[in-house]
């Protein structure tokens, strides 16, 4: 565990620092690159070997911040809107739980405590987490809680697989779910979980839905074309656009703080690694490069 642990650190410091270069060198699909924004942060978890640790960097890809170091599985970070609590996954005392940090990796604070899964979780403006958990039957439900882990409020009841869950500025929640067949389909609900009204409606299936800082755009991912792609449309489902067309799989979007672009995980490279592109689908510039796989990318 340990060794394999040293040369992931050092390749991802040495790759961040060689991405100054990177993204100013080309190759996105436009032909032009995006401008340096070494002011936004994006979270991220890397995995290598059997661990999962979560990295920070400025949102050109340099200065990387170790967020957590240790022998277990740390992911699926998210920031609070201030930028200064970090949510995030670990099963560092046996299972999934939801635990939260300061933004520097300090002060970490398990906020569940149960024998079933809990994960997903985000922050909402309100600094409540929302999160998904199976703790109900073994069904898969979206949750509530305080940002203290008090007031842990099942908002979702439905039979159907509910997931994927993010909150958009205007406390609406945002879910990804099978209730209405075999596919899965993006949906939306109030802060409370009434008025769960879904967005998509395709055989295919839709996943990983973030809404843009002004709420207007919603981000997904969908497997419609045949490969996993980026996607955007309007808040209410109208004007759903393909932004990515790769052979390779791109997950987990996220916009960045301006609402210009979007950071997403890609396997154009064979692993995952993290990659920006501009909200019209031009100007894809890569991250990260590293032998590990680059996941989970949220940005502030």
């Amino acid at each position: 565990m340990v060794s394999s642990k040293i040369p992931r650190r050092l390749l991802l410091i040495v790759s961040g620092a060689a991405l100054i270069s990177l993204a100013g060198c080309g190759g996105g699909a436009g032909g032009a690159t995006l401008p340096p924004t070494p002011l936004d942060r994006i979270l991220f978890d890397t995995f290598f070997g059997t661990d999962s640790e979560i990295f920070a960097i400025n949102g050109n890809g340099t200065a990387p911040l170790s967020l957590t170091d240790n022998d277990f599985q740390d992911t699926e970070p998210a920031y609070n809107v201030a930028g200064s609590r970090v949510v995030f996954v670990s099963n560092r005392d046996g299972n999934s739980e939801i635990y939260a940090m300061n933004s520097d990796g300090t002060n970490p604070k398990r906020l569940t405590n149960n024998t079933f899964e809990d994960d997903h979780p985000v922050f909402a403006p309100s600094g409540a987490v929302v999160f998904r958990s199976t703790r109900d039957g073994f069904n898969s439900d979206i949750f509530r809680m305080n940002a203290d882990g008090s007031g842990q409020t099942r908002l979702t009841t439905h039979p159907g697989f509910d997931f994927d869950p993010s909150v958009a500025p205007d406390g609406r929640i945002l879910f990804a779910s099978d209730r209405q067949g075999s596919s899965y389909q993006i949906f939306r609900m109030n802060a409370d979980g009434s008025a769960q009204t879904p967005l998509t409606n395709t055989p295919a299936n839709q996943f990983s839905p973030a809404a843009s800082p002004d709420g207007q755009r919603i981000v997904f991912t969908s497997d419609r074309d045949g490969q996993q792609e980026i996607y955007v449309m309007d808040a209410n489902g109208s004007g759903q656009t393909r932004l990515t067309n790769t052979p390779d799989g791109e997950y987990d979007p996220s916009f960045t703080p301006d609402g210009q672009r979007i950071v997403f995980a890609s396997q154009k490279d064979g692993n995952l690694d993290l990659f920006i592109i501009s909200v019209d689908g031009t100007n894809t510039t890569q991250l990260t490069k590293t032998p590990a796989f680059e996941r989970h990318p949220t940005a502030r």
